[in-house]
């Protein structure tokens, strides 16, 4: 019994020995062969990678390490190289216009209500000097303030001109209060005249070219708002 115990551990050695050997005769090459599996580097190097070759892995792990196509190279740098938006910067007068002219819009609101109320009265035939004079005072501020409007509108319209980004919502608000501005004129023109006899002159062609002049100028709100 003991003889066979030791004659254990010494066939492992002859095998572990006579390892390399074979492997050298057989042609086999994928595991590296120590020179002795008692060998111990002292010199602090590790021992040579072994080499891979691609015919030993699967078909799918070859085909998944493949360089991507040229183009997909092209477009990554078409991409990155693109250059960005250009911001448009506005002038401190253009942002100063802009506010004075939002304001007179919102100003604007109530005294179209208030001049449809008083306007609507006048023409029924109630032609008392305080509506009359209430009606004359709405009608100066609403010009007024259009007025206002008008001109700070094209001015801001044409410094932006170069700026793409809501042009044409710009140019289409414009033109909408350009013919509310035509509208309101025309009103003007067609003001009935007062006289002893009451309120006297073409009350349907004012109270029309008014109807228009504030619908044209409501769509143009909207437009900016609903933009927004």
């Amino acid at each position: 019994m003991r003889a066979v115990f030791m004659a254990i551990p010494l066939a492992v050695l002859l095998a572990t020995d006579a390892a390399p050997a074979l492997a050298a005769e057989a042609g086999a090459s994928f595991f590296p062969a120590p020179s002795s599996a008692w060998h111990i580097s002292f010199d602090g190097h590790d021992p040579e990678p072994v080499a891979i070759h691609a015919s030993w892995l699967p078909a799918f792990v070859t085909e998944s390490a493949s360089p991507l196509p040229a183009r997909s190279f092209e477009a990554a740098e078409a991409v990155q190289g693109a250059p960005p938006p250009k911001a448009y910067v506005y002038s401190e007068a253009y942002e100063f216009r802009n506010k004075v002219h939002k304001y007179a819009s919102w100003a604007t609101g109530p005294l179209f209500v208030a001049q449809a109320i008083v306007g609507q009265q006048l023409y029924d035939g109630d032609g008392s000097g305080a509506l009359k004079t209430t009606h004359s005072v709405l009608a100066g501020l609403t010009g007024a303030l259009f007025a206002v409007n008008t001109v700070t509108g094209v001015w801001n319209l044409w410094e932006g001109w170069d700026n793409p980004a809501g042009r044409t919502k710009r140019l289409v608000h414009s033109l909408l209060m350009l013919g509310a501005d035509a509208a309101f004129l025309a009103t003007a023109g067609n003001a009935p005249e007062s006289d002893e006899g009451g309120f006297e002159g073409n009350k349907s062609a004012h109270r029309n070219a008014a109807i228009v002049g504030f619908s044209t100028a409501s769509v143009g709100y909207v437009l900016m708002l609903l933009s927004r």
